[in-house]
């Protein structure tokens, strides 16, 4: 099956994800280096998909962690707020004033000299250089720690402790008059600590005192990551799935009323099992489109029996039978909720997918019923304006306008799939007036330490459904202008902000899985997306791992994960979403299949399941709880869980 296939429908999977819930709950109440004794390495390309990767052994591999340990990096023009060039992927005191080039003779050149090849950067009394360095917590004693150093200089690796108390190890290097290589280990650095290291690592380069000058070239550190095969990998994620899956439809599907239908209505908890509460009107849930999805990597007879009983209830309890628009469900009562409007973007997406790959059984249904609702759009939700309404009451069709422009777009990117699924140029036309209403009052925004909300929530979003209906409409120019308007607007801002520490928010990702669908639209900008993308996926890995050693959804800043910041803008703290989804959607033949990247999902995946797994659900948060502890967790971590399943043979 194609990346465009497989993709294409599910560039806004993640917020729908965090939408359902979220509606649910409201219902509710470098390259990879194998280091041998020499510390002295050729200089980090970790940057770079197209350098040769280790290959893994033991089912273990060993990755390049630290980015721009070269120097080689520049940064000519991009300044910070307090006026500081900084140096690529480091946070330093300086910024670039501290990088100097060297000549022939690996010394450090004058500023006017010619023909510097190699560089190296300078600590100077109290200037300093430092860069988060992310390890899998079991394999923690495997980082190493490597480079040359000319002067005297001190090496400061710093952790966290299980107790939450910060751990420092300094490694005071003899004075050196001539470049010499050191090498630092993790069994040096358990030594230093009297214990175990705990990852994330920060490791710090500084002179040896206030009077001292050390200069540091070719910087290293690597640490293994977990690596099986695609095969061992599939068969971990089955059983994972298994688990999940079956809790999910055991504990929350409806069994109050005469009907027990297949609609999800029960909201349970994580560590016992128990019951927290029943909601009494529910629509569609994602879950179902992950059920969906994980059954494309293989079958199950629980998982389809899941699906199917699903199904059932949503043709022909959950769509309004004269207007097909999706409806409440009342579980205890088994009657339709026709007074509650509803948004129709995530149902009828659902049913065009079922009707190009789902079940055999359901697929004519789907399409007819997708067709049904699409007539009612027509015929009821288009607005004076140009736009298409997004949300309507189903018995009547009855516009809903009390919902947010993003919503709308929800509709137009399923209209221009209905358009190929159907034949019907009328839901395309649609799709292109409103949508070309929304190019023509908009202009991008954003800057390299401020990307965000700009990239992640308003071409994440916006810029998906451009894409989608770019896909299923190739011919139409605003769908093609404005993802990839988007796309050029974009990439030297994302360039900068990941290397040089803006802000990364966790949901970044929603940009890399629509840009691989404008990668393979435009094929002319597929090494541009691709060796862009690369850097920010390390980016993500390096920043969002917290100091348990668990991997987080949370926003970097200055390359670390911001906690306090999460609750200022919304972010959900705790299992990995966004990072695990991401890292399964560019695991793609041509574009990031690479053992790095299923190196780094494992490492995730494992993580969370030692911090967030519970007898019946992942938490939605690193800590359990005194009380009720949701599994909603479990929604969070499926899309990724699902998606890498699908995709490996």
């Amino acid at each position: 099956m194609s990346h465009g296939a497989r993709e294409g429908r599910m560039r806004a999977r993640a917020s729908s994800i965090a939408r359902s819930g979220l509606l649910l709950l409201a219902c509710l109440a470098t390259s990879a280096c194998a280091c041998g004794t020499q510390a002295a390495v050729a200089p980090s390309s970790s940057s770079n998909p197209a350098v040769a990767r280790a290959t893994p052994q033991n089912g273990r591999l060993r990755v390049e962690f630290l980015d721009n340990g070269a120097f080689a990096e520049d940064n000519a023009a991009a300044i910070d707020r307090e006026g500081v060039r900084r140096i690529p992927w480091w946070r330093s005191s300086l910024g670039m004033e501290q990088v100097v080039a060297l000549d022939d003779e690996l010394r450090p050149r004058d500023a006017n000299d010619s023909g510097a090849r190699l560089h190296a950067a300078r600590t100077r009394g109290g200037e300093f250089l430092e860069q988060p360095v992310p390890a899998y917590a079991p394999f923690a004693r495997s980082l190493r720690i490597a480079g040359e150093v000319l002067g005297s200089g001190v090496v400061v690796v710093r952790d966290v402790a299980p107790d939450g108390a910060r751990g420092e190890a300094r490694f005071e290097l003899d004075d050196a008059p001539a470049w010499r290589a050191f090498a630092i280990t993790g069994d040096a650095l358990a030594a230093k600590l009297g214990r175990e290291p705990m990852p994330r690592f920060v490791v710090r380069f500084e002179a040896a005192n206030t009077n001292g000058l050390a200069h540091w070239r070719a910087l290293t550190a690597s640490a293994e990551l977990p690596c099986p095969t695609e095969a061992e990998l599939k068969a971990e994620l089955k059983g994972v799935l298994d688990w999940v899956i079956h809790e999910c439809l055991t504990r929350g599907i409806d069994d109050v009323g005469p009907k027990k239908t297949g609609w999800m209505c029960h909201y349970f908890d994580a560590v016992t099992g128990e019951r927290i509460t029943t909601a009494r009107a529910v629509s569609f849930f994602a879950f179902f489109d992950l059920l969906r999805m994980a059954l494309e990597g293989g079958e199950s007879a629980e998982w389809r029996a899941g699906l199917d009983r699903f199904l059932a209830s949503l043709l022909e309890d959950g769509l309004h039978p004269v207007t097909g628009l999706p409806r409440a469900w009342d579980c205890e009562t088994d009657v339709p909720r026709d007074d509650v409007p509803l948004e129709i973007g995530l149902t009828l997406g659902f049913l065009i997918d079922v009707a190009e790959r789902g079940p055999d059984a359901w697929r004519a249904r789907c399409k007819a019923a997708a067709v049904k609702l699409g007539e009612t759009v027509l015929a009821k939700g288009l607005l004076p304006d140009g736009n298409v309404a997004a949300s309507y009451f189903p018995s009547d069709g009855r516009v809903n306008s009390n919902v947010g422009r993003l919503r709308r777009l929800d509709v137009l990117a399923q209209l221009a799939r209905l358009s190929k699924l159907a034949g019907d140029a009328r839901f395309e036309s649609a799709s292109r007036e409103a949508l070309w209403t929304f190019e023509y009052s908009h202009a991008w925004s954003g800057t390299w330490q401020q990307i965000d909300p700009a990239f992640d929530d308003e071409y994440g979003h916006y810029g998906a459904r451009a894409a989608t209906s770019w896909r299923a409409a190739p011919q139409e120019k605003v769908f093609r202008e404005l993802a990839l308007g988007g796309w050029r607007h974009f990439r030297p801002l994302w360039t900068d902000s990941v290397r040089l520490g803006g802000t990364c928010a966790a949901d970044q990702v929603r940009c890399w899985v629509l840009l691989m669908d404008v990668a393979e639209l435009a094929p002319e900008e597929k090494d541009a997306i691709r060796a862009a993308t690369w850097p920010a996926v390390r980016g993500h890995f390096k920043g969002e791992q917290g100091g348990s050693g668990a991997w987080e959804d949370l926003t970097v800043i200055d390359f670390d994960s911001q906690a306090t910041f999460a609750l200022k803008v919304g972010d959900f703290p705790g299992a990995p979403q966004n990072l695990l989804h991401g890292l399964s959607a560019v695991y793609e033949p041509g574009y990031l299949r690479t053992d790095e990247v299923r190196a780094m999902y494992t490492a995730v995946l494992r993580s969370s399941l030692e911090t967030y797994k519970r007898p019946h659900g992942f938490l939605m948060e690193t800590k359990q709880r005194d009380g009720p502890n949701s599994a909603m967790g479990s929604m969070r971590m499926l899309l990724g869980l699902a998606k890498m399943y699908a995709k490996l043979k």
